[in-house]
C-alpha cells in the first residue's frame, strides 16, 4: 500500500465532501437523474463515499472493487428488467466508477462506460463536481434511453444520491 494514498483516505472528511456535494448540487444530481428517468425504464443509483476504511486500503481494496460492493448492498441489481447502474464517486482519490446490471451490459459495450468515466474523471480532477456528474448522468440516461426506450412508471431505485 502506498502511504499516499492512506493519508488522502485519511485526510478526505465527510464535512469537506459534504461541502463539494452540497444540498444544491445532491438537488440538481436528483433533478437529473428523475429527468432521465422519464425517457426509458433504466435505473440509476449515485453514490459518494468520502474515503475507504483504513482496513480496507492496507487490504489493497480498489474503488472498483468498492463500487461492485456497494451494488450489491443497495440492491442496484435487483431491478425488474436488470438495468439498474451505479454511479459510484470515491472522493479520496476523485475516481468514479460504474457498475452496470447484466441486462444493461448486454446492451452496451464496456468503451462506453469507459468514455464516460474519463470524461467525469476529467471533469473532477479540475474541480467540476457538478458539470461532470450532470454530464455524465446525461450521458448514462441517453444509453439507457436507446437500451430501453420505453419509460416506466415505477422508480426502482431511489434517486437522491447517496453521501455514505
Amino acid at each position: 500500500m502506498k502511504i499516499s494514498r492512506f493519508f488522502k483516505h485519511l485526510l478526505t472528511s465527510s464535512a469537506l465532501t459534504s461541502k463539494t456535494f452540497n444540498a444544491e448540487v445532491l438537488d440538481a444530481i436528483e433533478a437529473e437523474i428523475k429527468a432521465g428517468e422519464t425517457t426509458h425504464h433504466g435505473d440509476i443509483r449515485f453514490v459518494i463515499e468520502p474515503a475507504l476504511e483504513p482496513l480496507d486500503l492496507l487490504q489493497g481494496r480498489t474503488p472498483r472493487e468498492r463500487a461492485i460492493e456497494l451494488f450489491s448492498q443497495l440492491r442496484v441489481w435487483d431491478t425488474e428488467y436488470n438495468n439498474g447502474v451505479l454511479f459510484y464517486v470515491l472522493m479520496a482519490e476523485r475516481s468514479v466508477e460504474f457498475v452496470c446490471d447484466r441486462g444493461l451490459r448486454r446492451r452496451t459495450t464496456q468503451q462506453q462506460w469507459i468514455d464516460i468515466c474519463n470524461r467525469v474523471d476529467e471533469a473532477y480532477q479540475q474541480g467540476k463536481f457538478l458539470a461532470g456528474s450532470l454530464a455524465a448522468i446525461q450521458e448514462i440516461n441517453q444509453i439507457l434511453a436507446a437500451a430501453y426506450p420505453e419509460p416506466d412508471q415505477i422508480n426502482q431505485l431511489e434517486d437522491r444520491p447517496l453521501i455514505l
